[in-house]
C-alpha cells in the first residue's frame, strides 16, 4: 500500500507521465485495496475514480448539464457516507465521553468539507449559463434551471440551511428573469421559492414573490404560475385572494380556455353556481380561444350536474313526513304482496283520521 501510495503521488506531481500509465496504476491499486483493503478505503478510491471521469467529462464539454448532476450528485453522495461514518463512531465511542468529544468534532469538520466540495460543484455547474440568443433553446434552459432547483434543495435538505436556500433560489431568479424572461417563465422555479418562504414561516415574503412572479410573467401565458398561487391561498382559506389571482388569470391569458374552466370549477365548488355560469358565459364571447370545445364541452357538463342537483333536492322536497295520511297511501300503494281495493283504502283513511 505504501508502494502504490508513494507511485500515485510522484505520478500526480510530475506533469510528462503518461495517463495510460497513470491509468492502469490506478486501477491495480483499486484491484489490491478490493482485495486486502478495508470498505471504507475501496470506497473512496471507486468515489475518487467516479469524480475523475465526471471532472473529465464537464471539463471536455461545460454545457454538458447530464455531467454536471452526476458530479453534484457524486459529491452529495459523499456527505451521505460522511454521516453514516459520523454515526457508527458515535455509537462506538458511546462509552468513552472524551472519545466521543474527539470524534463528533472531527466528524463535524469532515461534514462541512464535504458540504464545500457540494456548493462548489454546484457553482461551477450553474456557472454554465447557456446560450441567450435569440430564441433560446428551452431544452438546455429547462436543465439548467434543474441545476438551481436541486442545489436549493441540497440546502434545505441536507445542509438545513434555509437561508442559503433562499438565497439559491433568488440568485436563480436574477439570473433567469435577466437573461429569459421574454420567452420562459419557469413557473416551477417561481413556485419551490414561494413554498420554500412558506416554510419559513413567512407568508407575506411568499405571497410577495408570487406577485412578482404574475408581473413578471404576465405576457407569457403561464396558467400554472396563476394556479399554483390560487393552490396555496386555497388552502389558507382566503376565498377572496382566489377570486382575485383568477381575475388576474382571465384578464392576462383571455384565449385560454383552461383560465375558466378553472375558475369556473373553483365557484361551483364554494357553492356560487350563479358566478360559475357567468364565467362560462365570459369565456364563450372571447373571440379567441386555444380550445373552445372543451369550454363548451365543461359547460355542458356544468349544466347537466345543476340539472341532477335540482332533480335530487326536487325529490328530497316530495317526500313526506313520517305518520301522515299520504305517507300513509304511499306506503299501501308501493306494497306489491297486499292489494288493496278502494273500499278498503276508505277504511284505512276514516280509521287514521278517527
Amino acid at each position: 500500500r505504501a508502494v502504490f501510495q508513494y507511485a500515485l503521488n510522484n505520478l500526480d506531481d510530475d506533469q510528462d507521465d503518461d495517463d495510460q500509465v497513470s491509468a492502469k496504476l490506478k486501477d491495480t491499486y483499486l484491484a489490491f485495496e478490493k482485495k486486502h483493503g478495508q470498505v471504507e478505503a475501496v470506497e473512496r478510491h471507486v468515489f475518487q475514480k467516479r469524480r475523475e471521469a465526471y471532472e473529465a467529462r464537464v471539463a471536455a464539454e461545460p454545457a454538458d448539464y447530464d455531467a454536471w448532476f452526476d458530479l453534484c450528485k457524486l459529491e452529495e453522495d459523499a456527505v451521505g457516507l460522511v454521516a453514516e461514518e459520523e454515526e457508527e463512531r458515535t455509537t462506538f465511542a458511546a462509552t468513552a465521553a472524551e472519545s466521543s468529544i474527539n470524534s463528533n468534532s472531527s466528524s463535524r469538520g469532515d461534514k462541512e468539507s464535504r458540504f464545500d466540495a457540494v456548493r462548489d460543484a454546484y457553482e461551477r455547474a450553474v456557472a454554465q449559463v447557456p446560450p441567450t440568443k435569440s430564441p433560446p433553446k428551452k431544452q438546455p434552459w429547462r436543465r439548467y434551471v434543474y441545476l438551481w432547483i436541486c442545489y436549493a434543495f441540497f440546502e434545505e435538505l441536507a445542509a438545513k440551511d434555509l437561508d442559503r436556500a433562499r438565497a439559491v433560489y433568488r440568485a436563480a431568479l436574477d439570473l433567469v428573469m435577466r437573461e429569459s424572461r421574454k420567452h420562459f417563465a419557469f413557473a416551477k422555479l417561481w413556485l419551490y421559492a414561494a413554498q420554500l418562504e412558506v416554510r419559513r414561516r413567512d407568508l407575506p415574503a411568499a405571497r410577495s414573490l408570487l406577485g412578482e412572479a404574475l408581473y413578471a410573467c404576465r405576457n407569457l401565458g403561464k396558467t400554472k404560475l396563476y394556479l399554483g398561487y390560487v393552490h396555496l391561498e386555497r388552502q389558507l382559506g382566503e376565498v377572496d385572494r382566489c377570486r382575485a389571482v383568477f381575475s388576474k388569470l382571465v384578464t392576462d391569458c383571455p384565449s385560454k380556455v383552461r383560465a375558466f374552466t378553472e375558475f369556473a370549477d373553483f365557484e361551483r365548488d364554494v357553492g356560487e353556481y350563479a358566478r360559475a355560469r357567468a364565467i362560462y358565459d365570459l369565456g364563450i364571447d372571447q373571440p379567441v380561444l386555444d380550445k373552445p370545445d372543451l369550454l363548451w364541452k365543461a359547460y355542458i357538463d356544468f349544466e347537466i350536474g345543476l340539472e341532477k342537483r335540482k332533480r335530487k333536492q326536487q325529490k328530497k322536497s316530495h317526500h313526506h313526513p313520517p305518520g301522515s295520511t299520504d305517507a300513509l297511501d304511499d306506503d299501501l300503494l308501493d306494497d306489491d304482496d297486499d292489494l288493496l281495493d278502494d273500499e278498503e283504502l276508505d277504511d284505512g283513511r276514516r280509521r287514521v283520521s278517527d
